[in-house]
């Protein structure tokens, strides 16, 4: 069984922030999803900087967490450990990524 490494509130609410592995995530939207099953639950939309590059980027999850991508899609590498030296890159401002309409993700 996979190792939960993210624990989140019961509740979701936008604008709250989360750190994943010195990462800093800030939800920005989460709409209302209904399960194959008939089971009510959420798709949350998250903002964060690219660890590899330091651009802003979007991704979605379920409402059960299990991790979050460190990485953009441009830089996308599951399994391979982030060098902390790629955190010091230069960010660029997180608002211009995503919105709670439907923006890039």
């Amino acid at each position: 069984m996979k190792t939960k490494t993210l624990r989140l509130p019961d509740q979701a609410v936008i604008g709250m922030a989360v750190m994943h592995h010195g990462q800093r995530f800030e939800l920005f939207a989460a709409e209302p999803y209904v399960t194959h099953r008939g089971v009510k639950s959420q798709i949350l939309r998250w903002r964060s900087h690219c660890a590899t590059c330091g651009q802003p980027y979007a991704i979605s999850t379920g409402a059960a967490v299990w991790t979050l991508s460190r990485r953009c899609p441009t830089h996308h590498a599951p399994g391979r450990p982030v060098r902390e030296m790629s955190l010091l890159v230069p960010l660029v401002p997180i608002a211009t990524v995503g919105s709670a309409s439907g923006g890039a993700v």
